[in-house]
């Protein structure tokens, strides 16, 4: 997972492996994502969007606009590791651009206690099988419920607000991301997601590689 910043004016290539499958969000700004024969096919993406590529699908971002875009880009960690039953989850998917402006309801996907997942990037809206990305919230106050994700790699970007992640000897350690931070969760450690302050929730991108795997402890 990164941020990548792209100037009024200018253009990025995205250095994933053809291999993989790209998730996106946007932070802030606008941009215009080129793909197919000549880069001549063209899908405008706006703040709060996700979209997804496919393997084998180049693709250029280009911000024709007057302010600076801002995305979070995830991409699958080994493409050996697929979700084998999306495949047939999105009948006609093609081959280009996917952009969900409006994620699905967190019905839609495993919960946990005292956090929640909304799903943008699926097997379901855009039959993606190496990647899943949702929005994540958790309020003030609120202590969730310990958990882990079986054998699946999880990065988090936070938007705003804070909280701790807390692991190990009754979870004693813990990290503190803020606005701008990244988080890695690695197969199978135990954790749970605590915000303690009175402060604003906290609100995040998170991807997971191939999909969405929760194993819950507890109540």
């Amino acid at each position: 997972m990164q941020i990548l910043t792209i100037a009024p004016g200018e253009e990025a290539v995205p250095g994933n492996d053809l291999e993989t499958e790209t998730a996106g969000y946007v932070v802030s700004g606008r941009s215009r994502l080129h793909s197919g024969a000549d880069f001549a096919d063209s899908t405008e993406v706006g703040a709060e969007d996700f979209y997804f590529t496919p393997t084998h699908l180049p693709y250029v971002i280009r911000n024709p606009h007057d302010e600076p875009l801002v995305l979070v880009l995830a991409y699958s960690l080994d493409t050996t590791t697929t979700n084998i039953t999306a495949k047939s989850k999105v009948p006609n998917a093609g081959r280009g651009v996917k952009v969900v402006h409006t994620p699905q309801d967190a019905s839609a996907t495993a919960q946990t206690r005292g956090m929640v997942r909304v799903p943008a990037i699926s097997a379901e809206t855009v039959g993606a099988t190496q990647i899943w990305m949702c929005s994540l919230t958790v309020v003030p106050h609120e202590r969730g419920q310990p958990h882990h994700h079986g054998d699946t790699h999880t990065a988090a970007y936070t938007i705003s607000g804070r909280a701790r992640i807390c692991f190990g000897e009754n979870f004693g350690d813990y990290i503190e991301p803020g606005p701008g931070d990244f988080a890695f969760d690695p197969p199978g450690l135990v954790h749970l997601v605590d915000h303690p302050f009175d402060d604003e929730p906290w609100k995040g991108v998170l991807a997971r590689c191939p999909q969405n795997t929760v194993v819950n402890f507890g109540k």
